[in-house]
């Protein structure tokens, strides 16, 4: 049985917010893996994009999760992990890769960490270790195993954008960008590390030069998969940069953000990534685009009852008058009614949300 929280690092007691964010934030990084050359850090990255399916399927659906937590709670302890005796004959680096394979990173960890000490020159046995380190998000062995591969092979891509994801879980973006821009000097014929450079830039808050960047690289390379899935990833991200931000939640606020949003889904469409996260996340934009877009019943309070029983009432009194300053005032009176109704009884949803956040509607594109 998989453990959700830990499979996202959030506490169980972790509330909805929370917990989104948190997958949000975990499904990012591995979406920007998943092209990686690297046969293992690709592999790691399907079966977590897996797990965090699965995770966000039980645990934002309030009935669900509380049957998993019974469940999970039920579960008996599972014995310790530990790797196997030693042999002689042991592949400590084959018997790291199958754990890794199998989604069991302390284990591969410590096969990784006994073939270093096994033979300290393969740069293998080091970049396993540090893959391995990434995913315990141990940073410090994860940092020194990279740069012990890098010492032994200064020109190796894989290795250069292996310093960039360690430095890159630790918010080291500046340092990442770096590590991934040396990495695609190395193998330029990859759109794969000029992508991480684009994410690196993201990361740093310069969305602008990241999409700069991502119309180069699909320019660059127009027949690869990873440069039209990580364009429309920037342009999706783009997209709901420009919403209003709330306690983890994104919403429409104004007509900039929807004519901005229909502008970014335009372009991920003329794109045609076949990506199925990208796909997801697009038309989840453009449902609540529609929703935004579309008029919405407000609730009815008491007092907006009430006042429509007045100007009905006193619609029906003009019209008993014969006068036109009478005539002139009933059209008014039916005027405002309209509008009222239109505005406060069945407003655009992104009206509803504009007077619900307050000052967070300040947020994002004005």
């Amino acid at each position: 049985m998989n453990n959700h929280y830990e499979t996202i690092g959030v506490d169980t007691r972790a509330g909805e917010d929370v917990i989104r964010d948190a997958i949000r934030t975990t499904r990012k990084r591995y979406r920007q893996v998943a092209g990686s050359p690297n046969k293992e850090q690709a592999r790691n990255a399907e079966v977590m994009m897996d797990r965090l399916a699965a995770a966000e399927e039980t645990l934002l659906d309030a009935d669900k999760r509380r049957a998993y937590d019974a469940e999970l709670a039920a579960q008996r302890p599972a014995p310790e992990e530990k790797p196997p005796v030693a042999r002689p004959t042991t592949d400590w680096e084959d018997t790291a890769r199958s754990y890794l394979a199998n989604g069991q990173p302390r284990n591969a960890a410590q096969a990784a960490k006994q073939a270093t000490h096994a033979d300290p020159e393969s740069i293998s046995a080091w970049t396993l270790r540090a893959y391995a380190a990434l995913e315990l998000k141990d940073y410090s062995d994860a940092d020194f195993a990279a740069s012990e591969a890098q010492r032994r092979n200064p020109d190796d891509a894989q290795i250069a954008g292996l310093l960039g994801d360690v430095y890159d879980a630790e918010h080291r973006y500046q340092d990442a960008e770096r590590a991934f821009a040396r990495a695609a000097a190395i193998e330029p014929s990859n759109p794969y590390w000029l992508g991480r450079v684009a994410w690196a830039l993201s990361d740093q808050g310069r969305l602008q030069e990241a999409l700069s960047l991502a119309g180069q690289i699909t320019a660059q390379f127009p027949g690869e998969p990873y440069a039209r899935k990580m364009n429309a990833s920037m342009l999706l991200q783009d997209a709901e940069a420009a919403l209003s931000q709330d306690r983890g939640g994104v919403y429409f606020t104004n007509k900039r953000q929807i004519a901005h949003v229909e502008q970014r889904l335009a372009q991920v469409a003329e794109l045609g990534s076949q990506d199925e996260g990208v796909i997801a996340h697009f038309n989840e934009q453009r449902q609540n685009l529609e929703n935004a877009k579309r008029r919405r019943f407000h609730r009815l309070s008491v007092r907006r009852i009430l006042a429509t029983i007045v100007l009905v009432i006193v619609t029906l009194v003009v019209l008993g008058s014969n006068s036109a300053g009478s005539i002139v005032f009933m059209v008014l009176m039916l005027g405002l009614w309209i509008w009222w109704t239109v505005e406060r009884c069945w407003p655009r949803q992104w009206k509803i949300n504009r007077r619900a956040l307050g000052r967070a509607a300040g947020t994002g594109l004005q």
